[in-house]
């Protein structure tokens, strides 16, 4: 979904676009908090995934917002989000089945 926010957007463009930046930064923060969810078990079977990196992302964005780099923000949706996805599909695969 962060994706098709920015898909024809420049970072300028992103950074003079308060509503998109608003709408990645909820959904960096939503994927954080689902990564604070999943058992230990799932992440030990995917250590390559930065699990704590997605949930110290969600807790700056929730509780330290004010101390945010919208650039950072553009970086991390246009090159780590498009490899996190990547690396997510059998993890969202098993949880999908219930496993």
């Amino acid at each position: 979904m962060i994706e098709s926010y920015i898909e024809d957007l420049t970072s300028q463009e992103f950074l003079a676009n308060r509503l998109t930046m608003d709408a990645v930064e909820r959904r960096l923060e939503i994927i954080g908090e689902a990564s604070k969810q999943v058992d230990y078990e799932t992440r030990e079977r995917y250590p390559d995934i930065p699990w704590s990196d997605m949930a110290r992302l969600r807790d700056v964005i929730s509780h330290k917002y004010n101390r945010l780099n919208p650039r950072r923000i553009w970086v991390i949706a246009t090159t780590e989000i498009p490899d996190l996805k990547d690396h997510l599909r059998p993890v969202i695969e098993i949880i999908g089945d219930g496993q």
